[in-house]
């Protein structure tokens, strides 16, 4: 191993954030790291991991923080030959020095890029932690446990820098924080489509009647599609666009029609009544008289005639909106995220390997 850690070698770092619009939380998080060597000119490794979303006040230094921890701890373990990594260190960093001395050999480097200032200054020194501090002494940590492994193994220091860069210099771990945030929009959308089929199987099967009393009948908010609902509702536009959450309602649409569930046609109604206006009003109106509420039906068209007044035909104009979806790209950012990952594949790189984190438990790997 001793020529092997006489080279050059790059960490590029990054992390990624996606906030709620409509609160101070976070919808979808992200880091990544890639290891280079010979000036960023050569590939050797490519990561990324999402994150939680259910820690509390989660912050873009966290997720950028992660990003770093994940290539040093990747480096670590590579360097000292440890974990479960099917890259060994002969195979990840292998390149012949000048001298067959060690001593007279080229001292071995580390140069650490990221676009984020605040980690940046904190591991020059320039500024101090505060709240990130746990994430900056784990850091530390990796880089000591570097260092040391350095040392013992070519009786040399190791040439430690930080670089701070531009965001557009640094493409290669924001490209991979965005393919993981779409791994997690294929996710949610694979789930709320699974709970639309499902929900429709209990509905066509159910026997259920709706109560007979006006009262009970009006309060009435039982259905099997309460939770496909819930789901698409909950969805934010920044992890799914209004034009794909769109879609997702007139599949739910297309499905309560088909299911004759009442109770599900108000609801519908009531969860677009935020984004599409005049659909809800539609789709309350026409649950309250299929659920044969027409006092409220007759309350609820006079005190929006100015707006219903303008469809003729409602019934037929739900019809044609829950038979109109279409496919519509789950996300705009894909060709030139995953353009980026295809062109690491084909630039003449010798990428060893390429690996992310599943947003569900476990990892996988993509061998190049």
């Amino acid at each position: 191993c001793t020529s092997l850690l006489a080279v050059a070698i790059v960490l590029r770092f990054d992390g990624s954030l996606h906030h709620y619009q409509s609160s101070k939380g976070v919808v979808a998080a992200s880091c990544a790291a890639a290891v280079l060597r010979n000036d960023d000119q050569c590939i050797l490794a490519l990561g990324g991991r999402s994150l939680s979303t259910d820690v509390p006040g989660l912050t873009s230094g966290e997720a950028e923080y992660g990003g770093l921890i994940l290539g040093l701890d990747y480096i670590s373990n590579a360097v000292q030959d440890q974990g479960s990594d099917a890259l060994k260190i002969d195979e990840l960093w292998r390149q012949e020095i000048a001298s067959e001395d060690t001593r007279t050999a080229s001292a071995p480097t580390l140069t650490i890029r990221g676009d984020c200032k605040t980690v940046i200054d904190h591991c020059q020194g320039f500024a101090v932690p505060r709240k990130l501090r746990p994430q900056y002494k784990k850091v530390i940590d990796l880089i000591g446990s570097i260092q040391r492994h350095v040392h013992e193994v070519l009786d040399k220091e190791l040439q430690l820098s930080f670089e701070h860069v531009p965001r557009e210099d640094n493409q290669l771990c924001d490209a991979m924080c965005k393919v993981i945030t779409n791994r997690k929009r294929e996710e949610m959308v694979s789930n709320i489509e699974r709970g639309i089929a499902e929900a429709q199987a209990v509905a066509m099967s159910s026997t259920a009647k709706l109560p007979i009393s006006v009262k009970k009948r009006r309060q009435f908010r039982q259905s099997a599609f309460t939770y496909p609902l819930d789901l698409v509702s909950r969805t934010d536009q920044i992890i799914i666009s209004t034009q794909k959450r769109l879609e997702l309602y007139k599949h739910l649409a297309r499905a309560i029609l088909e299911s004759n569930d009442y109770v599900a046609l108000r609801l519908l109604g009531e969860k677009l009544r935020s984004e599409f206006r005049e659909m809800s009003l539609l789709f309350e109106l026409d649950g309250l008289r299929k659920m044969e509420l027409q006092e409220d039906a007759q309350r609820f068209e006079r005190k929006h005639r100015h707006i219903l007044r303008k469809y003729d035909s409602k019934l037929d104009f739900i019809s044609a909106f829950a038979q109109s979806a279409t496919a519509v790209p789950l996300y705009d950012d894909t060709s030139r995220a995953e353009g980026i990952m295809a062109q690491v594949n084909h630039d003449g790189c010798t990428l060893t390997k390429v690996w992310y984190e599943q947003i569900s438990s476990g990892s996988v790997s993509i061998e190049a």
